[in-house]
This record gives C-alpha cells, structure tokens and sequence, in this order.
C-alpha cells in the first residue's frame, strides 16, 4: 500500500508539472565581427598573408599550471570539477565561428592600416610557392585556452541533476608573424586571457537514465517535501551554460581584438623588413 501511494502521488506531481507554463528563455547571441572597413589613408605596397587560426584547449595539466591560483582553491576546499564540458563545447559549437570572426577582423585592421591581405588560406601548407613567393609576410593566429570550473556544488532530485558552479576562462591568444618563404618566426605577440578576471556563475541541469519501477516511484514520493513546490509552481531553475559559453566568447574576442588592434599598425608592420630582408638573404630557394 505504501508504495503504491508513493506512485499515485509521483504520478500526480508528473501531471501537475505537465500543465505548468514553460519558463521563459532568453537566448544569448554571438556578437563577434567588431571592426568595420574603412577607407585606408594610404596604400602599402606589401601583401600580408592571414591564416584561419589554429584552435588548441589546453590539457588538464597544461590548465593547471597556467592556472595555480584556482588549482591550490580546490584542492583546499576539495572541489572537483563539473560535469558539463564548456571546453568541449567551445571546441566543438563556438570555437571555428570564433576562429573565423578573429582572422575577419584581423584582416579588416590590415586593410585599414593600407596593407593588401590574402585570407583565402588555411593552413601555410595550403599556400601556393608564387605566393608565398610575393608575400611581405604570413601572420598566424593560435587560440590556447581552458575554460575551469570551481565552487562545484550538485544536488539531484528524481532524474535530474542540478549543477552550480563558477566557470573562468585562461589561456593566451597569439598571433605569430613568419616570413613567407622559410617559416622564420619574426615576432609573437600573446594576448594572456588569464589577465581578463574572466569569471561566470553556470547552473547545468540534466537528466540521467533512470529505470522506472516500484522502487523508483517509491524513492519520488519520499522526496515529495523537495519537488512538490517545484512540480505545482514551477522550479526557478534554468539552465544557462550555452548563454554563460556564448557571453564569455562575447568576452574573449573582444578582449582580444582590443588588445591586438594596437599592435598590427602599419609602423610596427613595417619594422620587421629588415629582418625580413636578412633572412631572405640567408637562404635560398
């Protein structure tokens, strides 16, 4: 009898719960593509090859050491890391659109500052020897980064896990100059991300597969106390990793193009011809 009112009451807040109105969304956007074109004040003579950047998430121990800070926090309080993947999900749902947006606005700033640009290119191996042949110089994008997650807390209800936690971002942002014919490295410039203070609070929800039995219906109706006002009111739960993902992607780029904007004018460009020079005259092909 106990179990089968357990069931009867389990089954009635599933219906409830059924009938109560969906909680409003809000769905966050993808702001990239931040530099707008503008008519340069004078024409560089010199073409600048721009590669779709290369996109690495940093292992567990390469996040680790670049992130002590947060490392010695868990390891003091005991936290462990959560279970939704934001570097997963990065690499996988965010992190080309970004790539693509990063070398966009590269390109955008070079054209600005007079300079021709060649963004047709993938990969160095992609390019033609009659252009590298031409080209003044080949600029490189490496996104390196690790999204962390800390403060851990879970609770589970039924079949639903809920997750709060904090997530921050680290890593660096590099864009590696070489000259076109021998690969030489001419300069590295490194956006540190760490620097940003970057840091969210996420709440994941997820369902885990569950077994439906006497059992199980029993273990619902003891853990009425918890769901019932959830189930007839409706919980103020929501889950919000995709938006908290995309906000900090917001973040990063516009972090970066800030601080690369500087450091692609023409006059430091320009600087590295004699290096340039040099190292043509070093090798021959």
């Amino acid at each position: 009898m106990k179990i089968s009112t357990s069931l009867l009451l389990a089954t009635g807040i599933i219906f409830v719960s059924g009938c109560t109105k969906p909680k409003p969304t809000h769905t966050e956007a993808l702001h990239l593509h931040l530099i707008k074109e503008q008519k340069a004040s004078q024409k560089i003579d010199k073409k600048i090859i721009v590669l779709q950047p290369s996109i690495t998430m940093l292992d567990t121990k390469d996040a680790q050491r670049m992130d002590l800070q947060s490392q010695l926090v868990r390891l003091k309080e005991g936290i462990i890391g959560g279970n939704y993947d934001f570097n997963k999900a990065y690499k996988y749902k965010y992190g080309a659109t970004e790539g693509s947006a990063l070398k966009e606005d590269l390109t955008t700033i070079l054209r600005n500052e007079g300079f021709e640009v060649i963004d047709e290119y993938q990969t160095y191996d992609d390019i033609d020897y009659s252009v590298r042949k031409s080209a003044y110089l080949i600029i490189k994008p490496e996104i390196k980064a690790a999204f962390i997650t800390s403060n851990v807390k879970k609770e589970k209800s039924g079949d639903t896990i809920t997750e709060h936690g904090l997530v921050r971002v680290i890593g660096t942002i590099s864009l590696v100059s070489m000259e076109p014919l021998s690969k030489e490295r001419i300069s590295t410039k490194k956006i540190d991300l760490s620097k940003m203070q970057l840091e969210k609070p996420y709440t994941s929800i997820r369902k885990v597969d569950t077994h439906y039995s006497y059992a199980s219906a029993f273990a619902i109706g003891q853990s009425l106390g918890k769901m019932t006002a959830n189930a007839i009111f409706g919980s103020s739960e929501i889950d919000n990793t995709q938006n908290t993902l995309v906000s900090m992607v917001n973040a990063i780029h516009a972090y970066a193009i800030k601080k690369i904007k500087p450091r692609l004018q023409k006059e430091d460009i320009l600087s590295y011809e004699n290096d340039i020079k040099e190292i043509k005259s070093k090798k021959r092909y």
